[in-house]
């Protein structure tokens, strides 16, 4: 009986520690695994790229580099990869935040980086983050740097061939021969003109200290204009306002002026009145004029005739005696 139950004890003993290896093994496989079986919550958020090379499901999501969820699913929805991720509960991300693949470690290992942004309001279940930064695609920048080396090889080859023949490294030890003799004749050039400036500063100096008197004169007479200024643009100001108002006041008389001018005019063109008709009508000017020419004849001949000669001269000799008078 004793004997049975030392073997029962035996082998509850190794039961007992079998079951607590496979406890350990099973916490283990979800800890590494990182299955959330005993955690909740939580939320799901969608992103949207054009390449997501290296990554899978399982990788980690992380905010400011701490695990922050994980990629839970990646589906190809209209050529493009529309990946699930389940972030942790509590962690708030808001209407900006960004995506962002990253490659961490020598190995090239990639994890799902997400900066929370601050726009609100906050991404909720099911919602779909909009900002994502696309991965770089290393084998095509691998290829444009092949491509970029074999261009530089052709060209390195190509000065090899201009410099390598003896009549090239001829000219190109000219070329340097000039480049110095250019050089030489740049700094004695650079010398004379140091000269020359220095002289037209010291003239300028001279003349300054000359006519500093003038100069100061000058420098007060702008001064007093411009201090002077804002109260002589006042005054333009104020006359300009006058004169507007002054034409304003007037604009009624001048238009009356102006339509009777017109009027006038329109008289004479049309041949209205005495002036219209003597300027209009040539018979009537010529007659006119025939008349002021045979008046005129006529006082030359009365002036002729005896009697009325003295008549005629009798104001000139009152005028003579008045002048003598004075």
């Amino acid at each position: 009986m004793k004997g049975q139950i030392k073997k029962l004890s035996a082998e509850l003993k190794v039961g007992i520690f079998a079951l607590i290896v496979l406890v350990l093994l099973a916490f283990m496989t979800f800890k590494i695994g990182d299955i959330e079986l005993f955690k909740g919550g939580g939320y799901t958020i969608y992103a949207y790229f054009n390449n997501i090379i290296g990554l899978d499901q399982k990788t980690k999501v992380r905010v400011a580099g701490v695990d922050a969820g994980i990629i839970t699913g990646i589906t190809l929805e209209n050529g493009r990869a529309k990946v699930a991720i389940r972030m942790h509960e509590g962690v708030k991300l808001y209407s900006d935040a960004a995506a962002y693949i990253k490659i961490t470690g020598f190995l090239g290992d990639k994890f799902l980086e997400i900066k929370p942004g601050s726009q609100p309001p906050l991404l909720k279940h099911r919602d779909t983050l909009v900002n994502v930064m696309e991965v770089t695609d290393i084998d095509g920048l691998i290829r444009n740097l092949s491509a970029l080396s074999k261009d530089i090889s052709a060209l390195s080859s190509s000065i090899d061939e201009m410099v390598g023949s003896e009549e090239a490294k001829q000219s190109f030890k000219e070329s340097i021969a000039n480049v110095r003799e250019i050089t030489r004749k740049v700094g004695s050039a650079i010398d004379y003109n140091d000269k020359s400036l220095r002289k037209v500063l010291d003239d300028i100096n001279e003349l300054i200290k000359t006519n500093k008197d003038l100069f100061n004169a000058t420098m007060s007479n702008l001064n007093n204009l411009s201090d002077k200024g804002p109260s002589l643009v006042e005054k333009l100001d104020k006359a300009a306002k006058e004169l507007n108002a002054l034409l304003e006041e007037s604009k009624p008389g001048l238009k009356n002026s102006i339509e009777r001018l017109d009027r006038v005019t329109g008289k004479i063109e049309r041949g209205e009145g005495t002036v219209g008709k003597l300027i209009a009508d040539d018979e009537l000017y010529e007659s006119a004029e025939k008349t002021m020419s045979g008046t005129k004849e006529l006082i030359d001949s009365a002036k002729k005739t005896w009697p009325l000669r003295s008549y005629i001269k009798e104001p000139e000799e009152k005028k003579l005696k008045i002048d003598s008078y004075e």
